[in-house]
């Protein structure tokens, strides 16, 4: 789009002044411009570039003879089982014996592919790896010319080039390796190139294009080195049996850490390496190189990388041009559409930065909440989760014409008074966050101190002596805690127990571990305290894998319901052996029949039993268990399935707790400022003291004593095809009515928020 003059200007003769006012005038009007089209999905939309050429679309290679095909399938089997002598001598009788079949120039390649050997991307690069490589000329000399010749299959000569980089790579000569691909057609490699050697050669491709600054090929390549090294983590990190008890928290994912073996561990660490490394490279491509790209045209990708990487340039060169007020909201609508993108690529820190810019654009509409979630260190992946959740409220209840709330991201695991005077500085009218015991502890005095209420996401309460001149009525006072708590899921299924299944006698099965201890303490207490009789505690190492003796003695104990705290995996291990001494499961509507030749009891859980793994493995065994869930997808409250939706919809995952209470938490907050119209601290302060009650996707919740909220624990059974909801609920609070079925709280009790409605 052009401007027509009615008087010509020598360029010498502008400004520097005059020129930044125009650049941001003009950077002004393509924003507007841009946020036109995003709403209408037409407007302002330059032509897409041409698409990049697929190698990895086209078809594979196959043989003309059968017989030719069925040797070379044979070869293959032995390559793939890293048989890599018998390997290269079967591809090279295929090369031999059918050598005017199509199929005989591939196996060209694959017998040089098998003379690499094994090629780890984990280490095969190191100095002293490279040092040791057994150069082969025979493997260069067959690469080298099928790559450089114009007459053999695109698909062959791409892939051969490939191999060709990975060899010298391999001997240590990394400006070989770039300069071999440096004209590779697209970031889209050769199908011919082996599964277990994409990384690497996807890592050599990346680095070569960036050096050869094409731009949008390199970020191509970024956003598919990212996506691959990402896939391979969640298929490496799911089929790790860490044999950890870990709950929802960063208790739990410390605990499956540590779980971890030390090799897995390195796997997993370079992995996350490699996302860094495309990461990295692609912010400094559209940092530098944005005028080159089409980043509009990235912005309806179906990558949530690229998406992340154009919204975020966008975002920053808007933000640099100085926005007006008035344009706030647009800017508000393209971080909700984008950052849900970067914190699913891990760019948290980026995200972050950004919401802390966007509350720096205000008025007298801009209300701001802080977050504290961890950005560095180990537990980033768990930071990702809560920022996740958050962001889902932000998109859900924005509406450009509203007051608009900003959500101001910070690191955990910075200095907490520097962390907080940022946020005192962006008046910030509330804190959620930390999600860790220890982080919260340092950031409590603080939010006593400026008088700002902080709601942590810690699965232990956090206790801060009172100041000198502060009474114990009012220590602490703003401090507040919103998420699970194990005891209170055990003393639930026990109350569930005793008043709404009638059971009387239960016995406790528990790992001799913290959290079986705990909780299955915590169950015996209220089960007794209730008036039922606790006929056997029976602990084992979960660490073991035969618990018949575990079996035998709750057979013996006559319990009616048997309480197991553990993960679902573990509960599946026992069952097996309880039911094989004829102990099983029965619904929560039915009582044991005195005629059964099976001991029939009633199966109590805790959130962790809320896994596929149970459903699929030992629903019979446990049928009719009684799981307590602080959120569920197999909840059918209106809350809850709009959430899901949404986020399902946004992510491409389920959510779990984390994601659930940090979209409550911040909703809460939201509701209170919004719906009630509270413009400071104090007031927000005074609301949650005085339990004004609050509906989410993690039930009707309320703030209780010592700043702790309770809400009625639902609860859910496994069935052949998945979890379904039960009828119970139980108050989290110690109080002494009954449990009773649930029924759906009055609007008029609730700050309910707006509408999830898209």
């Amino acid at each position: 789009m052009g401007v027509l003059h009615s008087k010509s200007v020598s360029p010498m003769s502008i400004t520097p002044g005059q020129r930044r006012a125009g650049t941001a005038r003009r950077l002004r009007g393509a924003f507007l411009c841009l946020l036109l089209g995003l709403i209408s999905l037409s407007a302002c939309k330059s032509t897409p570039a041409p698409r990049a050429e697929e190698l990895e679309e086209t078809a594979p290679i196959a043989a003309q003879n059968e017989e030719a095909q069925k040797r070379f399938d044979a070869a293959m089997a032995l390559l793939s089982a890293g048989e890599y002598a018998p390997a290269r001598e079967a591809f090279r009788l295929v090369q031999a014996e059918y050598s005017e079949d199509p199929i005989a120039t591939l196996a060209e390649v694959y017998v040089a592919r098998a003379s690499m050997g094994e090629v780890d991307p984990q280490t095969s690069f190191s100095p002293e790896a490279t040092a040791a490589y057994q150069r082969s000329a025979e493997v260069a000399q067959i690469l080298g010319s099928l790559a450089e010749s114009a007459t053999v299959d695109k698909r062959i000569r791409f892939g051969a080039a490939a191999y060709y980089a990975l060899e010298m790579a391999l001997r240590g000569d990394t400006d070989k390796a770039l300069d071999a691909l440096s004209s590779y057609p697209s970031a889209s490699l050769s199908n011919i190139v082996l599964a277990q050697d994409r990384l690497a050669v996807r890592s050599l491709l990346l680095e070569s294009l960036w050096r050869a600054k094409r731009s949008d090929a390199a970020l191509d390549a970024a956003a598919r080195l990212y996506q691959e090294a990402a896939d391979v983590e969640a298929n490496y990190t799911s089929n790790t049996n860490t044999n950890a008890l870990g709950d929802d928290s960063l208790d739990g994912a410390q605990a499956q850490l540590q779980a971890l073996a030390p090799e897995d561990k390195k796997r997993v660490a370079f992995l996350h390496s490699l996302q860094a490394l495309a990461r990295q490279r692609a912010f400094s491509i559209v940092e530098q190189n944005a005028e080159d790209l089409a980043l509009q045209d990235y912005l309806s990708s179906k990558t949530p990388f690229l998406r992340a990487l154009a919204g975020w340039r966008i975002l920053e060169q808007s933000l640099d041009a100085d926005v007006a007020e008035k344009e706030r909201a647009g800017l508000e609508d393209l971080f909700n559409q984008i950052a849900p993108d970067l914190v699913s690529i891990g760019a948290m820190s980026r995200a972050a930065e950004l919401s802390q810019r966007l509350a720096a654009v205000g008025g007298p509409k801009r209300l701001a909440i802080g977050f504290l979630l961890p950005m560095s260190g180990p537990y980033q992946s768990i930071g990702q989760r809560a920022m996740a959740g958050a962001l889902v409220s932000m998109s859900a209840f924005h509406h450009s014409s509203a007051p608009e709330v900003t959500l101001v991201f910070e690191d955990s695991q910075a200095n907490p008074e520097a962390v907080f005077e940022r946020l005192k500085q962006q008046k910030v009218l509330a804190v959620v966050g930390p999600l860790d015991v220890k982080r919260a502890q340092k950031f409590a005095p603080l939010a006593d101190t400026h008088q700002i209420p902080l709601i942590t996401l810690t699965t232990e309460s956090v206790r801060v002596a009172p100041a000198a001149d502060v009474s114990d009525a009012d220590a602490n006072s703003y401090v507040f805690r919103n998420f699970i708590d194990a005891a209170a899921e055990a003393r639930a299924s026990a109350r569930i127990a005793f008043e709404q299944l009638q059971d009387r006698k239960a016995a406790v099965v528990f790992p001799d571990v913290g959290y079986g201890r705990v909780t299955g303490k915590a169950f015996a207490e209220e089960f007794r305290r209730l008036g039922g009789q606790i006929v056997a505690e029976i602990d084992y190492d979960r660490s073991k894998s035969d618990f018949s003796n575990a079996a035998t003695r709750l057979a013996k104990s006559g319990a009616e319901a048997v309480f197991v705290p553990d993960s679902a995996e573990k509960v599946a291990e026992l069952s097996a052996f309880f039911a094989n001494a004829n102990i099983w499961g029965i619904p929560s509507t039915q009582k044991a029949s005195k005629k059964s030749r099976r001991m029939q009891v009633h199966y109590l859980g805790t959130s962790l039993w809320e896994d596929p793994i149970l459903w699929r493995q030992a629903s019979n065994y446990v049928e009719g268990a009684v799981i307590p869930i602080w959120f569920s997808s197999a909840l059918p409250q209106h809350e809850t399935r709009e959430f899901v939706a949404r986020f399902e919809a946004i992510y491409q995952r389920s959510p779990s707790n984390f994601e659930a209470f940090s979209f409550d938490t911040v909703s809460w907050l939201r509701a209170l400022m919004l719906e009630r119209g509270m413009r400071r601290s104090v007031a927000i302060r005074d609301a949650l003291v005085s339990s004004a009650t609050y509906r989410g996707v993690t039930g009707e919740s309320y703030m209780g004593e010592g700043g702790e909220s309770q809400r009625a624990l639902r609860f859910v059974t496994p069935s052949a095809e998945g979890f379904v909801a039960l009828p119970y609920r139980a108050e989290t609070a110690h109080k002494e009515e009954a449990a009773e079925p649930e029924e759906a709280p009055s609007d008029d009790a609730a700050v309910v928020p707006r509408t999830l409605a898209p």
